[in-house]
């Protein structure tokens, strides 16, 4: 039996040891908890079992290490199968971005418990240490269990406080959105109403700033973070479905800004800022565009800098990357100043 098959708290552990690497691209810790409770919640369980099963056999079994160890693994094989499934197919990028946003001194308990069971590892199975090291540590796990269903807690409460009721007049929102990054501004001037999903919105954006919808979004507000619903009630979302909150639970003061991110690849950001809340008008249509400046960028274009030298090739026509960039990809006939609001507007339409 080799040893990395044993169950132990350094098994148990290490899934999360190699995605420290990614903390760099971890979010703000503002967000929802749940399944890192679930996940270290199972991991605390593991460890239960292991020190019960350990403790059960230490009262009959008098043979070798190496035999207790192959006594305890049959022993454990059924009991830790169930739990350690669920561990490994928990998203690891959901849990390290969790874990590298705790407060610091939370967040290295986390890696204090590694450390410990990286020892006891090296010690023998029925050990009167290592069972002190494997105490220790499911105290710890109970420590960080206990703070992070606390921190949940206080987020849910925040992010519950921040939706309002919705009231029962339907009000008109007047939009001002633009691209954030490029210069001259690529911006919209449209009205809504009110009491459309932020879902329908990310529709109307699409449509008013000349998107194709290809792509993935989000919307942020404050400590709310909002996206398709699809993504949002997946098991390891951060984030409150988009289709199920309308815009007069969250927005309602002129000048409030919101930010919209089309594509998270390219990462077209905008921001969406209130500019007039205006009395909703039987017999007016909505959405509507009643202003905006130049061509949206094209699709996959690479974010803002890919952009701008897609721009700076289209007027070269001797630029070696030309004929492939321009002729062939983005088309001679787009134009960055182009702004048609009638277009705009009949596209509006099937939104209505």
């Amino acid at each position: 039996m080799k040893d990395e098959e044993i169950p132990s708290p350094k098994k148990m552990l290490e899934v999360f040891d190699a995605y420290q690497e990614t903390a760099d691209d971890t979010p703000s810790g503002k967000m929802n908890l749940s399944d890192l409770a679930e996940g270290i919640s199972l991991m605390l369980e593991q460890m239960k079992i292991t020190r019960n099963v350990s403790l059960e056999l230490k009262k009959t079994f008098h043979g070798s290490d190496d035999e207790f160890r192959k006594k305890a693994t049959s022993m454990l094989g059924s009991k830790l199968k169930r739990i350690e499934k669920k561990i490994l197919q928990m998203n690891p990028m959901s849990i390290n971005f969790k874990l590298l946003g705790l407060p610091e001194k939370k967040g290295r308990v986390f890696f204090e418990i590694i450390a410990n069971a990286e020892e006891a590892g090296k010690l023998p199975l029925n050990s009167p240490q290592r069972r002190e090291i494997n105490d220790k540590n499911i105290e710890k796990m109970g420590f960080l269990l206990e703070f992070i269903k606390s921190e949940h807690k206080k987020y849910e409460e925040n992010v519950g406080k921040q939706f309002k009721n919705p009231g029962k007049k339907t009000m008109v929102l007047q939009l001002h959105i633009y691209i954030m990054g490029i210069s001259p501004k690529i911006w919209r001037r449209i009205l809504v109403k009110d009491n459309i999903t932020f879902h329908r919105l990310h529709l109307i954006i699409q449509e008013a700033m000349g998107w194709d919808n290809y792509h993935l979004y989000n919307f942020e507000f404050g400590d709310i973070r909002l996206e398709s619903e699809e993504l949002a009630e997946g098991e390891y979302s951060y984030f409150e479905p988009s289709e199920k909150f309308k815009l007069c639970q969250l927005l309602g003061k002129e000048n409030e800004k919101i930010d919209y991110l089309y594509d998270f690849g390219d990462c077209w950001k905008h921001e969406i800022k209130i500019e007039k809340i205006l009395d909703f008008e039987k017999g007016n249509v909505y959405p509507l565009c009643i202003g905006g400046e130049r061509n949206c960028p094209p699709e996959d274009s690479g974010s803002v800098e890919g952009y701008e030298r897609l721009m700076k090739i289209r007027k070269n026509p001797k630029h070696k990357d030309y004929k492939w960039l321009i002729k062939e990809w983005l088309g001679e006939d787009y134009e960055p100043e182009y702004f048609d609001i009638s277009k705009i507007n009949r596209k509006l339409a099937k939104l209505r």
